[in-house]
């Protein structure tokens, strides 16, 4: 889980601070134009965070946050197709869900729910391991947009966060052939909770 919140730091809130430079030659925006697609996720993460926080209070947590990597990446896809502001504010906005689902907040929710006591270790595990975040995201982001183009760059981010959601978040759980398993999961199952 701990390579799984790295990746999806990388590919969905660093990518913004790796490829402003890019999007600003190319599309031709200004820094506070690209900024209010950025601020825009900000605040809908902020807003959907408390909802996100219920569903994994109610054993839904592995579902949430594959949920949100896959979606995270999907929007990343589309986000490389963009010739237009409102396109990129909307996809930022979108993304702001989507980071609400597979963030810090619901992944530390998450291993308090299933881990109880236990969670300590593993929380800790997580914040170390994805602050390296930034430090994959930067020069991998400048380095693809450099060799072929920051849409490359975000198609490859796309990739590296399906990789998560189905690795390390547990998808291959959740996601099974036929397809309409995904609405028969069993909800995580909570170990006793003990107090701190």
């Amino acid at each position: 889980m701990a390579l799984g919140e790295t990746i999806v730091w990388a590919g969905m809130y660093y990518t913004f601070a790796a490829l402003i430079g890019q999007w600003e030659s190319d599309l031709h925006w200004s820094k506070s134009e690209l900024a209010i697609g950025f601020t825009s996720c900000l605040l809908v993460s902020a807003l959907c965070s408390p909802i996100v926080g219920n569903f994994i209070d109610k054993g839904f947590g592995r579902r949430i946050m594959v949920g949100g990597a896959s979606a995270g990446g999907l929007l990343l896809l589309l986000m490389s197709q963009i010739s237009h502001q409102w396109q990129f504010v909307s996809l930022w906005a979108l993304l702001g869900i989507a980071s609400a689902c597979c963030f810090y907040d619901p992944c530390f929710s998450y291993l308090t729910h299933t881990r109880g006591t236990q969670a300590k270790g593993a929380i800790t595990l997580v914040t170390l391991a994805a602050g390296f975040a930034g430090t994959v995201s930067f020069p991998t982001a400048n380095a693809l947009s450099e060799l072929y183009h920051w849409r490359v760059a975000l198609v490859f981010l796309l990739l590296l966060s399906s990789l998560s959601q189905y690795r390390y978040f547990g998808g291959q759980q959740v996601i099974n052939l036929p397809i309409m398993n995904l609405f028969m999961i069993e909800k995580d199952m909570p170990r006793i909770r003990e107090p701190f």
